[in-house]
């Protein structure tokens, strides 16, 4: 141990009443904290809370939330805290053999429960917390994992003891969440503090997931080199729907919903544009009831019906074994050191916290003499849900309490109440100290997820129960060793170019996301433009079609606001002051606020599909335009600023698309998406404003340049004259514009001709509706459109593109019922009151 502290660290004082992570002895900084202080000593306070802002920024760009209460529309940000939690490699690799040990006796325990149960007969473990529990499902009895292992993954939470001893606060045994997060952190810190973490040997995390991928390779029950892994997430309602998108992206395997599957002769197929592909691995991130509604609970929508029998016959491996989640209620935890040493002869290594079964009158009666200071938990639930904190209830709360445990004893048990341990945080530019609620982490992995509290109260097991986290740093004297996530065997493969195993829910979501960021593009122009005019010197009299582009406005249920165009006239002044609002806080459905909040989302969802730079870029329009939102006092300077850059970075996404996605159907689906919208914002614009105004037609067609961007190519051209057919071809017909109809036509027609049909037919209904869309729009002859002075022949103008408004809709309605169709809901084969077996 070093006595001296280094001067960064003086002013660090550590609570007295718990174990502090960075004085082992409580007196003497340790050793690794000691090379870590004296390593930020040479960066400075100022240079080291410089780089903690640009970690939280990092973490802000990127995205890295969690879902509030499964909600995707309320999402918190990723707190992180640049200073992490240090451990010896000597401490980690104790840690590390006895939780290889627990998982060990998990995995016994689970595999005897649903084969011999030999515990049961030996009495170490009672009857009724195995067939009283919800998570024993008796259609997988006898079904064993192909290499007899049921627990592959294993996750644990970790609490330290007040004298530094640790203690298990909860076995994750079904699905373990935490690992990707702690990836996130070890990246953005790294990039932090890349001297410092190569000063110190941090050992590296990427081993692990290389041993993760090679895992899941290795469970396949087929004798593939290169097997199809998918990972079962819950979907973007789910807390942690990030870290599944986020495994995906970075194991490079396909992220799935149960949707997305399905069993054709006892074998998991994923339902693609090509057609069915089997699947050979199932990372399941779904509860073992939910993943098959055949056969284990009906009412989820979550699984894949008829997953049990093909596990059954052998056709699909999935991870963790169906099944594990029943080792995961605290329950088992008052059983553990039993059958330690019963079965394995050696006691158990890492202790849970202190658990109490309310089940015997002696555990009972000590578990009610001591209420106040306990926590008290479902015995047959999954750890960390529904967890009571007794001493946070009143008085007539704990007595409730007390009388519903005595009438159902063996529903509870009840557990110590512990203290978060301490460890030095950055704040404020300096060290302060913070209350480590637990260390998420596999078996395997050198490090940890850490999540930090700003007091020692007591701890929740949940992710999302910190104010924030840290990374956790293994210190090894020895150097780290490579790992790439690429299989190095060198195996014969297929060249195969843009496949079509894009499953159909991402090819939805990829065609709404291109909708949405047109949609979104189209309405900021039309408001930029308007704003321009609006803050011109003009009175109204010279620039009169203000009204008419509010109008478009109202007419597109963008704001709201009610009158005919001379009504909003008279009413200009009170909605120029309340044009701010109407535009940032819109509840209209096709509003630009809504637009936006749905790209957002449908990014968040489809970002194993996107660059990280087309997320970043989508991810900082939302959080500006919801920041300026909820600005008070804003003007339509500030409005028409915001819409400066939201035009440009609308256009940075598209651009991104284009240059830096293959143009698989991956992109193909997200330019229909994109053309079919543009195409339906031209259309509408031009009946909702050139349409209605009988005078001003001049002044409205040259706001249709500026709404559209034309009007630099429209005076190369023309000069200053302005001509109705002239702004007509080139909005409409002019194939050399590439926002113009006809180009947008083109490439969809183009994309419509490369999509896979199920029937192989080359001229489906999708394929030859757009076909005749653009031969119809490449024989208008926009002249024609014109009488002889030039005026538009508005009725047969508009016949035409009412006509191509109606067409467009029907290709979107085709698209979507060719490609797009996903799983009906499953029902439970159930016995009837007849007896007879039928399909509910």
């Amino acid at each position: 141990m070093i006595n001296a502290q280094p001067t960064l660290f003086e002013g660090y004082q550590s609570p007295g009443d718990v174990y502090d992570e960075s004085r082992k002895d409580g007196v003497h900084v340790a050793r690794e904290w000691s090379r870590l202080v004296s390593v930020l000593k040479g960066l400075g306070s100022d240079e080291l809370s410089r780089r903690s802002e640009q970690a939280s920024r990092r973490v802000y760009e990127n995205g890295v939330t969690y879902n509030v209460h499964g909600d995707a529309q309320n999402q918190r940000p990723w707190e992180i805290d640049l200073v992490p939690l240090l451990f010896s490699n000597a401490e980690w690799a104790w840690l590390s053999e006895a939780l290889e040990q627990r998982a060990r006796l998990l995995d016994y325990i689970i595999r005897d429960v649903f084969g011999p149960r030999t515990l049961l007969k030996r009495g170490l473990l009672p009857p009724e917390i195995i067939y009283a529990h919800p998570g024993f499902l008796r259609p997988i009895q006898g079904l064993r994992p192909a290499d007899d292992r049921y627990l592959d993954f294993y996750g644990v939470e970790l609490a330290r003891s007040p004298n530094g001893d640790w203690w298990v606060m909860a076995d994750r045994t079904s699905m373990a969440y935490g690992a990707g997060y702690a990836l996130e952190n070890r990246l953005v810190v790294s990039r932090m503090l890349p001297d410092t973490i190569h000063e110190l040997g941090v050992q590296r995390l990427a081993p692990f997931f290389s041993t993760l991928q090679e895992t899941l390779s290795e469970l396949s029950p087929n004798d593939r080199d290169n097997p199809r892994i998918v990972i079962l997430s819950r979907g973007p309602q789910h807390p942690f729907y990030f870290e599944d998108a986020y495994l995906a992206r970075y194991l490079g395997v396909t992220l799935v919903e149960g949707g997305d599957l399905t069993v054709r002769n006892d074998r998991v197929y994923l339902k693609t544009l090509g057609g069915l592909l089997p699947v050979d691995v199932i990372f399941r991130r779904v509860d073992d009831p939910d993943c098959d509604p055949l056969e284990l609970h009906e009412g989820s929508s979550l699984g894949i019906t008829g997953l049990t029998n093909a596990v059954r016959q052998g056709n699909v491996a999935v991870s963790n074994a169906l099944g594990c989640g029943l080792a995961e209620s605290p329950v088992f935890m008052a059983f553990l050191p039993r059958i330690c040493e019963e079965v394995f002869g050696e006691p158990l290594k890492l202790p849970s916290i202190a658990t109490w079964w309310c089940q015997h009158s002696t555990t009972q009666n000590y578990v009610l003499d001591r209420l106040q200071d306990l926590v008290v938990k479902p015995a047959y639930r999954y750890s960390g849900k529904d967890e009571i904190v007794v001493q946070e209830l009143s008085r007539q709360a704990i007595s409730d309490l007390a009388t519903t445990i005595q009438a159902h004893p063996h529903q509870y048990i009840a557990q110590e109440n512990v203290k978060r341990s301490s460890a030095p945080m950055w704040q404020n530019g300096e060290f302060t100290p913070g209350f480590v609620a637990s260390g998420d982490g596999y078996q395997t992995m050198p490090g940890a997820l850490v999540r930090m509290a700003s007091d020692s109260g007591p701890l929740e097991l949940s992710i999302s129960a910190g104010d924030s986290s840290k990374d956790a740093w293994i210190c090894s004297p020895s150097p780290n060793r490579d790992a790439s996530l690429l299989n190095a065997k060198v195996t014969p493969m297929k060249l195969v170019r843009g496949g079509t195993d894009l499953p159909s829910r991402d090819a939805d979501n990829l065609y709404w996301l291109g909708r949405q960021l047109e949609r979104a593009d189209s309405s900021a122009r039309l408001l930029r433009t308007l704003i321009d005019r609006i803050a011109s010197e003009s009175t109204i009299d010279v620039v009169p079609e203000v009204p008419l582009l509010l109008n478009v406005l109202v007419e597109q249920e963008q704001i709201n606001v009610t009158g005919s165009i001379d009504e909003l006239r008279s009413q200009l002044p009170s909605i120029e002051r309340a044009l701010p609002q109407l535009i940032l806080n819109s509840r209209k459905p096709m509003s630009l606020k809504n637009s936006l909040s749905q790209l957002h989302r449908l990014a968040g969802v489809a970002r194993h599909r996107i660059s990280s730079d087309n997320w970043r870029v989508i991810n900082r329009i939302d959080q500006e335009f919801h920041s300026l939102s909820k600005t008070a006092g804003v003007e339509l300077p500030d409005v028409l600023l915001m819409m400066d850059r939201l035009i440009i970075d609308l256009v940075a996404c598209g651009g991104l698309a284009a240059q830096g996605m293959t143009h698989s159907f991956v992109w193909r689906f997200l330019d229909i998406g994109r053309r079919l919208e543009l195409s339906l914002q031209i259309v509408s614009l031009i009946r909702k404003s050139l349409l209605v105004c009988v005078e001003h037609e001049t002044a409205v067609l040259q706001a249709l340049l500026d709404i559209r961007d034309c009007k630099m190519t429209y005076r190369s051209r023309y000069l200053a004259s302005i001509t109705t057919a002239a702004v007509l071809d080139l909005l409409l017909t002019d194939e050399t514009n590439p926002r113009s109809l006809v180009t947008q036509l083109s490439a969809l027609c183009e994309h419509v001709q490369a999509l896979p049909h199920s029937n192989g037919d080359l001229r489906g209904p999708d394929k030859l509706l757009a076909m005749s869309l653009l031969h119809w729009i490449q024989m208008t002859d926009v002249e024609q459109l014109c009488d002889a002075s030039g005026r538009t022949d508005h009725a047969e103008l508009d016949k035409l593109l009412a006509q191509i408004e109606l067409e467009l809709n029907t290709l979107s309605r085709k698209i979507n019922r060719f490609y797009f169709v996903h799983a009906s809901p499953s029902h439970q084969l159930a016995e009837a009151k007849d007896k007879r077996i039928h399909a509910q």
